[in-house]
């Protein structure tokens, strides 16, 4: 891809963007009990002509959805997963001027999360699992508490950023 291609989508994102780290609450089984928060990377650019989201949805993935409308005219929003949003990242990145430290601190957040299975270590029950052997009792993990911390400090620098 053209420099001057990511420098364009480097633009888009500064000025039409948003790059944060969101905590949600997490919902597991059929009575919807919580169970802790969980934490993903949310890039999205918003803007009132589809094309160059349309652009940027056949080079880099994700989808373009209709948002509403802005005096009179229709918004469009292109949004992309965590991994498809840290490829992007990782492209336009020396390119941006205003958004670049919710970018960094976006990508820390994401080489911090790749390692996440291994900080699943907080025992928290046990699954019972039988079988023509005999049976067995697995330990459910959790993610530690350090883990979750940490998470939780890109989230607050995440929204420290945005809110200058």
């Amino acid at each position: 891809m053209r420099s001057t291609q990511l420098a364009y989508f480097a633009g888009l994102l500064d000025g039409e963007g948003c790059i944060r780290v969101k905590r949600q609450r997490k919902y597991w089984g059929p009575k919807q009990a919580l169970d802790g928060w969980q934490y993903m990377l949310v890039l999205y650019i918003a803007n009132t002509c589809r094309s160059p989201l349309d652009q940027a949805c056949a080079i880099f993935g994700g989808s373009v959805a209709s948002q509403g409308s802005f005096t009179n005219k229709p918004v469009y929003r292109w949004s992309v997963g965590q991994r498809q949003a840290e490829s992007f990242l990782r492209a336009v990145r020396r390119y941006m001027q205003i958004k670049g430290p919710q970018a960094d601190n976006a990508l820390a957040f994401r080489k911090w999360q790749s390692g996440g299975r291994k900080h699943k270590t907080k025992v928290v029950g046990e699954r019972f699992f039988p079988n023509r052997y005999g049976a067995r009792m697995i330990p459910n993990r959790a993610y530690s508490d350090a883990y979750l911390a940490e998470c939780e400090r890109f989230f607050l620098r995440s929204k420290e950023l945005n809110a200058a």
